[in-house]
């Protein structure tokens, strides 16, 4: 009874400072359900445009109906209305390796570096951006800079293919007469990957450089 009676007792003074409590917590529960809310209108709304990028301008560009320069203007102005987002980057590589199949090596370059610059942190995500951007420079015959991005792939946190980018460094140094360098990346290759078919094309580069 008298436990009753101080409850009721409390209650009666902090009335206010409890329903001020409750307010708050239904505020805060509100204010998270239009969170939410939003957040999934917004995945819904960039998932649609994604959608429709790819399956319309990339299938136009494929079926030869629109020019790499208008698919390119589409994307631009995909970006322009959202920001990038990492579900963007399937159809930016699939762009990006459309116009290097196609030698359109410049736009390739000029989207890459567009788009490198709006890359979240996620190391993943970076490593395929900064690989087509040394094909880019490998195309170019660029071999410094190639280098300079195969640097930094290395530096990432993540290792996803690690016996093409020795590969690589191992072709570029060699085009760039640094004959020392390019052993030693072909050989690490050739040693750490030995089953790889990339070792299979560093062991032909090792044979005719011991050659000359």
């Amino acid at each position: 009874m008298e436990l009753e009676y101080s409850v009721t007792s409390w209650l009666e003074k902090n009335w206010q400072k409890l329903l001020l409590v409750l307010l708050l917590l239904l505020f805060v529960v509100l204010g998270v359900g239009a969170f939410i809310l939003q957040r999934d209108k917004i995945k819904t709304r960039v998932a649609d445009k994604i959608y429709n990028f790819e399956e319309i301008s990339l299938k136009e560009f494929h079926e030869k109906k629109i020019e790499a320069t208008e698919l390119w203007n589409r994307y631009l102005k995909l970006l322009e209305e959202e920001n990038f987002h990492t579900s963007f980057s399937r159809s930016s590589l699939v762009m990006v390796d459309r116009f290097l199949a196609i030698k359109k090596v410049d736009l390739a370059q000029q989207a890459l570096e567009v788009l490198i610059k709006k890359l979240p942190s996620d190391p993943y995500v970076q490593y395929f951006f900064y690989h087509r951007m040394a094909l880019v420079y490998d195309q170019k015959e660029e071999w410094q800079k190639g280098l300079d991005v195969l640097k930094k792939i290395q530096s990432l946190s993540v290792k996803i293919f690690p016996e093409e980018i020795y590969f690589l460094q191992g072709r570029m140094f060699e085009k760039l007469n640094k004959k020392e360098d390019s052993q030693k990346a072909l050989s690490f290759l050739v040693k750490e990957f030995p089953q790889s078919k990339f070792a299979s094309l560093a062991r032909i580069y090792l044979q005719r450089q011991q050659q000359n």
